[in-house]
């Protein structure tokens, strides 16, 4: 079969945010088990394959407002998922890790992560994908300026 044409590159943005929406859709049904959001099972699922981070990294990660990400860290941290200490190499700086709840929790969304994933990889093969990848940098570091 045939590849389809490109779109015009003026609808790229738009099939992206599709696109994600769909993913979040997806992640937020996913997690419904846990109780958790798509922000926070977001988070959840870089500290599980990352570990800790600060929330300045997480900031960097994701691009949310430094407000929203303190909201997503507040209600993860009074679910017990994450805890937040100071860095003692730098005071100023605040380390999120995983609780074993929050682990728990985390397992649960990478998994459907995971299992997204690979279905992808199967329908459009391993190139596509890391092409997307390519694709998807450029466009956040042109968006970002």
């Amino acid at each position: 079969m045939p590849e389809p044409e490109p779109q015009a590159s003026s609808s790229l943005v738009a099939a992206v945010e599709r696109t994600a929406h769909a993913a979040g859709v997806y992640v937020e049904q996913a997690a419904a088990g846990v109780g958790v959001t798509q922000a926070e099972a977001h988070i959840l699922a870089a500290l599980a394959r990352s570990g800790p981070a600060t929330v300045g990294a997480l900031h960097e990660r994701f691009g949310h407002r430094r407000s929203t990400l303190t909201s997503v860290l507040d209600r993860l941290q009074g679910r017990g998922h994450i805890a937040r200490e100071q860095r003692p190499a730098d005071r100023r700086s605040i380390l999120v890790s995983l609780t074993p709840a929050g682990g728990d929790a985390a397992a649960v969304v990478v998994t459907a992560l995971d299992a997204i994933e690979q279905r992808l990889v199967d329908e459009v093969g391993r190139a596509a994908v890391a092409e997307f990848h390519r694709v998807a940098a450029a466009l956040t570091r042109l968006a970002r300026g």
